[in-house]
């Protein structure tokens, strides 16, 4: 384990078996095997022959910022012991995984030691992160147009116009994005974009 000794503080409300209070905190401190952050741990014991099952075992776990809590009932000492260890155990680790979902894990195939990458602006429009692809995707200039409705007929006519390599419209008729593009011989391609 890491870091400091786990507290453990083994209180009985009953008589102890020979040995139980070594056993229990030899069990309990193996919790910390799975957070670094546990500092104490507190097992409470209890024993009355005229239930079923007779003993009874409670815990409370404190972890960093955070305390874990379990009961169980056994047919003897020993086994409440281990019944509140395993339960105990997925808690923890049900908790240890919830605070990592939450944070979030670096993405796969990535070195999680190494800081992940900050995503380039270009012209104020963030792009991806920088240094990404072969070529750097975000040494590629962007540009926000704005859509607006007109004919094919106008859209070729403006088209024309300009000496862009392709010029993106919205359809009057249907509001279809559609884009004209000019192929290497010099006619006009039309790609409608197909959204669903």
């Amino acid at each position: 384990m890491r870091g400091e000794p786990v507290r453990v503080t083994v209180t009985a409300r009953c008589r102890l078996d020979h040995g139980l209070r070594a056993y229990a905190e030899e069990k309990l401190e193996r919790l910390g095997r799975h957070v670094s952050q546990l500092h104490e741990v507190r097992l409470t014991l209890d024993g009355d022959q005229r239930h079923i099952p007779a003993f009874r075992a409670e815990a409370v776990v404190h972890l960093q910022h955070t305390q874990v809590a379990a009961r169980v009932e056994g047919g003897s000492q020993r086994e409440a012991v281990d019944r509140l260890v395993d339960k105990l155990d997925r808690l923890i680790l049900r908790r240890k995984e919830r605070v990592t979902a939450h944070k979030g894990r670096a993405p796969a195939g990535a070195d999680p030691a190494e800081p992940r990458a900050r995503r380039a602006e270009v012209n104020g429009t963030p792009g991806p992160p920088s240094g990404a692809g072969a070529g750097g995707l975000a040494a590629i200039p962007r540009r926000r147009v704005r859509l607006r409705p007109m004919s094919m007929e106008d859209a070729v006519e403006e088209f024309s116009a300009r000496a862009d390599a392709s010029f993106i419209y919205l359809d009057e008729d249907g509001g279809q994005v559609c884009v004209l593009t000019r192929r290497r011989n010099g006619d006009l391609e039309l790609v409608i974009a197909d959204l669903g």
